[in-house]
């Protein structure tokens, strides 16, 4: 038998009170996961494939590790080099019980070091689906100022 070279999707139909959530899933090899950056100085967004480094973390390993990788120490916390990171746990996205999770870290304004908090919502488990392991807002918005 020859496999096809596209990806493989296997469809899998989830019925909620109003909707039908269909999700897909690829072979292993086309399974990547992402990271959306949103930059608020210009406006515009990146996807970007999750460095190894982070393959196996989710939720408060997440934001505490890019917040700590990737804002200067030095920096002004309400500046344009602070990042806010939400990302979803490890097993959000799954059938597991209550795993509709999200933290949602940055450098903190009180005490200068990483803060992170963590909240239960329905989106999380739509960003888990579409494969996004961390949303991050950066940069600074010139709306407002």
């Amino acid at each position: 038998m020859r496999m096809n070279s596209g990806p493989t999707i296997f469809n899998f139909h989830f019925y909620g009170p109003d909707r039908a959530i269909r999700i897909h899933f690829l072979r292993k090899e086309e399974r990547k996961m992402w990271i959306l950056r949103l930059n608020m100085s210009d406006r515009t967004y990146r996807l970007e494939e999750v460095p190894q480094a982070y393959k196996n973390l989710g939720g408060r390993g997440m934001t505490s590790t890019l917040v700590y990788d990737k804002v200067p120490p030095l920096c002004h916390a309400l500046g344009p080099n602070n990042k806010l990171v939400f990302a979803p746990g490890i097993v959000t996205g799954t059938a597991a019980p209550t795993s509709a999770r999200i933290s949602v870290g940055a450098k903190s304004p009180l005490t200068g070091g990483i803060k992170e908090s963590n909240t239960g919502s329905p989106w999380t488990q739509y960003l888990a689906w579409m494969r996004v392991r961390a949303l991050v807002v950066e940069g600074l918005s010139s709306m407002g100022s």
